[in-house]
């Protein structure tokens, strides 16, 4: 039974709670209440579900300004299962620690009649409410901590429900960093706590280390097996140990503020360089996960690990950098002896600057949501294939995957992410690009609307000749439909004329009036020219044997050859005098 219901252990919950709370929510639908993705409680006598997951979110959070906590401050209440002791003393240390990194402000309810209530009406799991519920019923909103449920980040956790938060795997934009696999999931895909919403993401990047983030196995039939795999290998799913970085931020955001002014410490003796690091120093604890580098790799490597906020290394153990999540500050940092240990600190990333190339292309960045199609390309084809797809204006590409997007975004809207080995562009507009012309007069990605003269089957480097060797055709279209199409067409078009056209592998050109073109002579003969009048005779042979015949006719000075026909002309014309024809398979020469 416990591997039907799931194990829940991402909520700390343990399993007869979690069966318990599977019972729990079946019974409670009956009433039109049940618990929305594991542990956010939805009454259906609460006004707000006519729209609860459709006008409600914005990131993995509510999208309804209204029901966020007036000024940013929330009233709270202890039941009498936390008056005292040491439960009641971890709901106060979370809620300090939110307001240490956040503007959201947590009181001891006096009479407000908006308040949250922790309590345990249910010894069986936690779960919250969503949000400020715009009616008020007396009983404050509920933040249930059943046995087992009570730890420091459980509560963060379920705080930040209250406050406005959904969990961060339902972004509208999550199929781009993890997959989810459905058949290890509880019920498939009729399981709605894999739900992902409409929701607009507050130009954040996705929060693998985000404390609302699911557990690679949460709901899992097989607790062995993920039910949710990270597009980026060996990233750690959620957390239940604190708020990340971006949590921080996401917080601050959605409620228009910024975090409170920590004061600085003292950190005597440490000399620090102008990258953030210094010899001879230390930050106890916090540590995210540890590797085996040389020193001058363990800032990088912190900078593209996900959560990893500063870092130490040390020589004395073979050379081991010390990965650490926490966000600590140089000040934090204790002076050790041994002056061979480095530790340091590393930007936050959304204050890391995003390197963009002349292609208007960057490592490490993200445009969050707006995607249009996926594609499975080569990064460096994601740009290509963003620029032939109508309607992509910008991309993303993570793991093999191309995430074609749409939307006015520029490179400002960028957002920095810790991989960076993850590529994201924009593309100029359609018809702001510039046609790139080949000295023949040629190019891709370009059309000349109408004018059509006639259409052959030919390939892409053929078509160019053929309109040269057609009579009226001054410039053409070639597209790969139907095998090659070649349009050509009249009306003496410019290269000025020409349209850009999202496929690149279309091309078109144009080809120089008749009258301007030039003859290529091999010694005395050349292809595609005639000499007008003054025949002699005719005489029907090669192409290769009408001059020699005319050298041997008596009289003859040049001549002309065309389909089997060769005409011996007399007068005394030079190669001066011959005109250009459209046929170049034609042939005109002078004997001496």
């Amino acid at each position: 039974m416990n591997d039907l219901c799931g194990t829940w252990n991402f909520e700390r919950r343990y399993s007869r709670a979690s069966l318990m709370s599977f019972f729990f929510i079946y019974m409670s639908t009956f009433a039109g209440a049940y618990l929305y993705e594991g542990d956010i409680w939805i009454d259906g006598m609460d006004e707000r579900t006519d729209f609860a997951f459709t006008d409600m979110q914005l990131n993995n959070a509510i999208f309804d300004r209204r029901l966020r906590w007036k000024n940013g401050l929330v009233p709270y209440q202890l039941g009498l299962a936390f008056a005292s002791g040491e439960e009641k003393q971890i709901i106060e240390e979370a809620l300090r620690d939110l307001m240490a990194k956040t503007c959201v402000r947590f009181v001891p309810r006096i009479a407000e009649p908006h308040f949250i209530r922790f309590a345990r009406e249910s010894p069986e799991g936690c779960y919250s409410d969503i949000a400020r519920r715009r009616k008020n019923d007396g009983r404050g909103q509920l933040i249930n901590l059943g046995i087992g449920c009570e730890t420091f980040g459980t509560v963060q956790h379920e705080i930040l429900h209250e406050i406005g938060f959904f969990h961060e795997q339902s972004r509208n934009d999550r199929d781009e960093y993890v997959t989810i696999v459905w058949d290890n999931v509880v019920n498939g895909t009729k399981n709605k706590n894999f739900n992902a919403e409409r929701t607009d993401n507050l130009n954040m990047p996705y929060d693998y280390a985000s404390i609302m983030h699911y557990e690679e196995n949460a709901f899992a039939i097989d607790s062995m097996k993920p039910t949710i795999v990270p597009r980026i290998r060996g990233v750690k799913l959620g957390n239940r140990e604190g708020l990340s970085l971006l949590d921080v931020e996401k917080i601050n955001r959605l409620y228009e503020c910024s975090s409170p002014t920590i004061p600085r410490g003292s950190n005597e003796g440490i000399r620090w360089t102008d990258e953030n690091y210094a010899h001879g120093c230390d930050f106890p604890g916090n540590d995210l996960s540890t590797v085996k580098i040389p020193g001058r790799n363990c800032g990088r490597t912190c900078e593209s690990t996900h959560g990893c906020t500063h870092f130490t290394w040390s020589k004395s153990e073979g050379g081991t950098c010390r990965l650490k999540q926490g966000g600590k500050r140089k000040e934090d940092a204790v002076k050790v002896a041994d002056s061979s240990v480095v530790c340091g600190v590393v930007k936050p990333l959304m204050k890391r600057t995003i390197d963009w190339n002349k292609e208007n292309w960057a490592f490490g960045c993200d445009f969050p949501g707006n995607s249009l199609t996926s594609v499975e390309v080569a990064g460096a084809q994601c740009g290509p294939t963003c620029l032939r797809q109508e309607g992509c204006t910008h991309f993303h590409w993570i793991g093999g995957n191309c995430y074609l997007k749409q939307g006015e975004k520029r490179k400002e809207d960028a957002v920095r992410v810790y991989d960076n080995a993850v590529v994201c562009g924009v593309v100029v507009p359609q018809a702001e690009r510039a046609i790139e012309w080949k000295e023949d007069d040629w190019a891709y990605g370009c059309e000349f609307p109408g004018d059509d003269l006639s259409i052959v089957k030919v390939s892409g480097p053929d078509c160019g000749p053929a309109c040269l060797t057609t009579p009226d055709c001054t410039h053409f279209t070639w597209s790969s439909a139907d095998g090659g199409t070649c349009r050509l067409k009249q009306g003496g078009k410019r290269k000025e004329d020409a349209v850009r056209v999202a496929d690149d592998a279309v091309v078109c050109g144009v080809v120089p009036p008749l009258s301007e073109r030039a003859i290529e002579w091999y010694d005395n003969w050349a292809n595609g020219c005639d000499f007008l009048g003054n025949d002699m005779s005719t005489v029907t042979v090669s192409a290769a044997q009408c001059g020699p015949a005319c050298a041997q006719s008596q009289g003859c000075t040049h001549f002309h050859w065309q389909r089997g026909t060769c005409w011996m002309k007399r007068g005394g014309k030079s190669k001066n005098d011959a005109v250009k024809i459209h046929d170049n398979s034609a042939v005109c020469g002078v004997v001496s």
